[in-house]
């Protein structure tokens, strides 16, 4: 959120107004706040800047995190269809492949995939719409013979040989760190699919 100042400059933001210094830490929240004040020595002016510093590298951040997570995304589908066809979503098998929480209360891919495919007409709109936790759940060991065996390396052929093995040296599900790490290194680039961001 820039302050009033740079957008009217469009150059570097003037010092912040005697109101927003009064009423900005109150917007973030106190709690949030002190760890800015906290930071900058209980400067309110500072603490601000700092604020507004990783406001502006979040948004730097946004666009390229969104990229790589689509990439991730369309290179586990691409593995998923050439096991189990263009029509996955609807596939049993595929389905119980999917990896079961231990509690009702955790994240099920399952679930998640059947409330799409009921509610959704094609696979790409499918694809879109499922939360990134489900793309996690798909790097698991239980996967390996089934998909990444067979296709890890087809889809994500830029990915360091560091992860030959991959994934079922992995943690279950694989930390979401580490699925932009692929991305990161060696993305999905054989895209015969690319699926809407």
């Amino acid at each position: 959120m820039p302050c009033q100042n740079e957008l009217q400059t469009g150059l570097r933001p003037l010092p912040f107004s005697p109101a927003e210094l009064q009423d900005l830490p109150e917007v973030i929240s106190a709690p949030r706040f002190a760890t800015y004040l906290q930071a900058k020595g209980n400067d309110r002016e500072k603490a601000l800047e700092l604020y507004e510093w990783n406001l502006d590298i979040s948004s730097a951040l946004t666009v390229p995190l969104q990229v790589c997570e689509v990439a991730v995304r369309n290179g586990i589908a691409e593995a998923i269809e050439a096991v189990h066809g263009a029509n996955w979503p609807w596939n049993n098998g595929f389905i119980r492949s999917l990896p079961r929480p231990k509690s009702r209360f955790r994240y099920n891919p399952a679930d998640d995939l059947q409330t799409c495919a009921r509610k959704l007409p094609t696979t790409g709109k499918i694809i879109a719409e499922l939360k990134f936790a489900f793309w996690e759940n798909i790097f698991t060991a239980g996967q390996d013979s089934r998909l990444w065996n067979a296709h890890f390396r087809t889809v994500f052929p830029g990915a360091p040989a560091a992860l030959a093995g991959f994934p079922s040296a992995a943690p279950k599900p694989m930390p979401t760190c580490k699925v932009f790490a692929i991305c990161a290194t060696g993305s999905h680039t054989t895209s015969q699919s690319s699926h809407a961001i």
